[in-house]
């Protein structure tokens, strides 16, 4: 039976991913100002989601665990092919561009086709076919170290490497951002895993809302204000069954259509949408761009709904 509270919060993430990809140099100054302002709060967003994973990880091994070669192999068919098969996908539809004389769209990406992919491959490069995808080989390394330390320690092997994550990122990366493919996104991507893990995993202990708070005073005390971003999923997974989060349907609905929402939500759905925003009045723009949102949401759930019991499943994650 799914947790209708961890579907309403991944729901929440992916609204605040969408949110991180709303800047657009067309959009006029002062509305890119208040976006921003929007997406610095939601800036904790991608880490919910290695979070939830940790937590779904945990669950999933209460039913039956798997051996490392098993778990890396399933991750591999649900992660790494689903990467490549996007970038390929996507370097193939931008390439058709440029033969069609929309070259220009994408003038910051490789001219060649063999460039683009080589580009989005090597996940350090900073104009990839499609942004987004990094997540899926982070996640990635991310579940398949976590799940070493667990074959090597079991759940003492998890508090290691969240630990170590944490440990690591306030040395190494203290001010990192909270997206992309980075060592400060590796190191507390780690940290964040491994506590949504363990938060499931003892679920049902008394006080684990003061080890909670007790984790996010030192995290913050160690980052200051850099650290609530780190620190924020883990209240969430904390509160989730306080707040009425079972009971949000459409939070559910878009929680479950999260993966096919992040994969296809740019560059093609909401960026052309807010190059149309930007042609509005600026007083007006604001309310265009959480249109162009919920527009992007709603396409990509209805490929999500529309094929998931169907032979083209594959296409939707």
């Amino acid at each position: 039976m799914k947790d209708r509270a961890i579907q309403s919060l991944k729901g929440i993430a992916i609204i605040g991913v969408l949110f991180h990809h709303i800047h657009n140099r067309r959009i006029a100054e002062e509305t890119s100002n208040t976006l921003s302002l929007v997406t610095a709060f939601l800036t904790w967003s991608v880490l919910l989601f290695i979070a939830i994973s940790g937590w779904l990880h945990s669950r999933k091994d209460e039913k039956g665990g798997e051996s490392l070669l098993r778990f890396i192999g399933n991750r591999s068919l649900r992660l790494l092919v689903p990467f490549v098969t996007l970038v390929f996908g996507y370097a193939v539809i931008w390439q058709a561009l440029g033969r069609l004389g929309f070259a220009e769209v994408g003038v910051r990406l490789a001219p060649d086709f063999r460039g683009k992919i080589v580009d989005s491959l090597l996940l350090y490069h900073p104009d990839p076919v499609a942004g987004q995808l990094y997540f899926l080989p982070l996640l990635f390394i991310i579940s398949a170290i976590v799940r070493v330390f667990i074959s090597a320690a079991g759940v003492r092997g998890v508090i290691v490497c969240g630990g170590l994550g944490l440990a690591g990122g306030i040395v190494f990366a203290p001010g990192s951002a909270n997206t992309g493919f980075s060592v400060g996104m590796l190191l507390f991507g780690l940290f964040c895993y491994s506590a949504g893990f363990l938060m499931h995993r003892f679920r049902s202990f008394r006080y684990r809302y003061v080890c909670v708070g007790g984790v996010a005073v030192v995290v913050v005390t160690a980052l200051g204000i850099d650290g609530v971003a780190k620190v924020f999923p883990l209240v969430l997974l904390e509160v989730m069954h306080v707040l009425p989060l079972q009971k949000a349907g459409l939070l559910e609905m878009i929680g479950e259509a999260s993966g096919t929402i992040y994969a296809y939500h740019i560059p093609f759905v909401l960026v052309p949408l807010l190059i149309l925003v930007s042609r509005l009045p600026s007083g007006y723009q604001m309310a265009g761009v959480l249109a162009a949102i919920a527009v992007s949401i709603a396409a990509c759930m209805t490929i999500f709904y529309g094929l998931r019991n169907t032979r083209l499943k594959w296409i939707v994650l």
